[in-house]
């Protein structure tokens, strides 16, 4: 059957066109899900970029442990008196990345998935430590020390403190940082869900800036507790490795993930902007607290008096400063200031990534480790530097790619599953997960 010219032409025209999906309609949905892929890739892009910088700030915070610990004569001679300003750096930004993965999940969810949420903290947490306590004990640790030190780090009651008073415990003598850290991520999801509905309903802005409020009141009132226990003559172990004592860095990390993660809750705040000459003052400031705060036991000896200026001022100041550095990092993270070119590098990015391990592994590998190394090989005294480094690092890569990196791939099993998510947020949300 033929149709006439004029048949053809209607049947050409829009109006006459039925509404099916024509290969052009198909090719043109095809290319809108590869423009979202892209948009998804570049998101991703952004993420990686907008939190790069916190390897680079965990590298900062790693180096002052290693010279306070004297892994080097160079690093002790730099950084010798600044170990414990380096365990609070990472007080902070861990109770900042915590505090704003739970948000993150709240927000999203309703809810905050206990299971999930200890299953990957426990997946970051205890292969790589348990496999270290193992070697502890065979290079001389106490096996109790070994015990009590485990236990102290999976403490749910909250009541166990270790603190080492015998040479056998001393490979331990780090784990009560990650005894805080893990009582902290105890709590903290537990009192989050207690404010769900608030948080998540139609007046969350309010109720985020009593949380803020609380947070802040909270730290205040650490800072006070402690320097009462210090008047009381509380030794300064008692004082920096209590749960009860030292909570007051992680408290002010948590309040700056609440003031970055509710803009709207705090309007002032969100109109500020943020320029990357604010950053490298407050990087400035950060560095200059790291280096010149200095070690409480050291201001003992010139100034007996001096020591509660130091928990009552110094201490908490530099939690301040490193909360103002974070949340300026990550408001003005799309400028290319130096500080984000400083700490996005390669070598700070590994460092940072390797931070953990580090921590772990440092103290068994300059003193026990290498002890056993010169004894069969005596002429390595003459490189100590170098040597102390090598097995650092060494032990630390080892640490990282075969136990914490295959453990980091299980946590994947344990991630909440949102419903909708924006693109940016949810990688963003991924990558800082992968970084804890």
């Amino acid at each position: 059957m033929s149709i006439t010219q004029r048949e053809r032409q209607i049947l050409m025209t829009d109006e006459a066109a039925p509404r099916v999906a024509y290969p052009w309609n198909v090719s043109a949905s095809l290319d809108k899900q590869i423009n979202s892929k892209a948009f998804l890739n570049y998101s991703s892009k952004l993420s990686e970029k907008k939190i790069l910088f916190l390897d680079g700030l965990r590298a900062l915070a790693i180096l002052p442990v290693l010279g306070f610990h004297q892994v080097s004569n160079s690093l002790h001679s730099f950084f010798g008196s600044s170990g414990w300003v380096g365990v609070e750096t990472f007080f902070v930004i861990s109770g900042f990345l915590i505090t704003n993965l739970c948000l993150s999940e709240l927000s999203k969810t309703g809810t905050i998935n206990l299971k999930y949420f200890w299953a990957r903290r426990i997946l970051r947490i205890a292969p790589a430590l348990l496999v270290f306590l193992a070697v502890a004990c065979v290079f001389g640790a106490g096996l109790p020390y070994v015990l009590v030190a485990a236990f102290s780090c999976f403490d749910i009651l909250l009541v166990t403190h270790f603190i080492p008073v015998n040479v056998d415990a001393m490979p331990l003598v780090h784990t009560w940082t990650l005894g805080m850290e893990e009582k902290f991520y105890l709590i903290l999801p537990l009192v989050l869900l207690t404010w769900r509905s608030r948080l998540t309903g139609l007046e969350q802005n309010k109720w985020a800036r009593s949380l803020f409020a609380l947070l802040v009141s909270a730290f205040l009132a650490m800072v006070a507790y402690r320097s009462i226990h210090y008047l009381c003559f509380a030794t300064s172990v008692r004082l920096f490795a209590g749960f009860d004592t030292h909570l007051d860095g992680l408290l002010l990390g948590a309040a700056g993930a609440v003031l970055l993660h509710y803009k709207d809750a705090f309007p002032q705040f969100t109109k500020l902007s943020v320029h990357w000459f604010v950053v490298v003052l407050l990087f400035a400031g950060f560095v200059f607290s790291t280096l010149k705060i200095g070690h409480p036991e050291l201001i003992i000896s010139r100034n007996p008096n001096g020591i509660l200026n130091w928990w009552m001022l110094k201490l908490p100041l530099h939690s301040l400063v490193t909360t103002a550095l974070l949340v300026s990092l990550l408001k003005c993270s799309n400028q290319s200031s130096p500080v984000h070119w400083l700490l996005s590098n390669n070598l700070m990015a590994f460092v940072g990534r390797l931070s953990y391990s580090l921590y772990l592994w440092h103290g068994i590998a300059t003193n026990q480790i290498y002890q056993v190394l010169i004894t069969c090989q005596p002429h390595l005294t003459a490189h100590v530097d170098v040597v102390k480094y090598s097995l650092c690092l060494s032990l630390a890569s080892v640490s990282y790619f075969l136990i914490e990196k295959p453990f980091l791939k299980l946590k994947d099993r344990f991630k909440p599953r949102h419903s909708a998510i924006e693109p940016l947020s949810r990688d963003a949300s991924c990558l800082v997960e992968s970084r804890r």
